[in-house]
């Protein structure tokens, strides 16, 4: 996602996620958030802790969980 100045980059992640899951039907599973660190990671986390979605990171692969990690670690 591109996002510009003044535009929280979070909370664009999870817009973009809601849509993907909700709205183009993919599988959670089917989709990876990677955000550039540990705290935007959380963050987002955070903002999605009401969904009914789970998450798990690039090591901890589940059926249909939404992988949610760095870049960096992804790598």
């Amino acid at each position: 996602i591109d996002v510009g100045d003044g535009i929280d980059p979070v909370r664009e992640a999870y817009k973009e996620l809601r849509r993907l899951v909700h709205v183009e039907e993919l599988a959670p599973s089917d989709v990876a958030v990677l955000l550039p660190s540990t705290v935007m990671a959380e963050r987002f986390r955070e903002a999605a802790a009401r969904s009914n979605l789970e998450f798990v990171d690039a090591e901890d692969l589940h059926s249909d969980a939404v992988v949610l990690d760095t870049v960096r670690r992804f790598k």
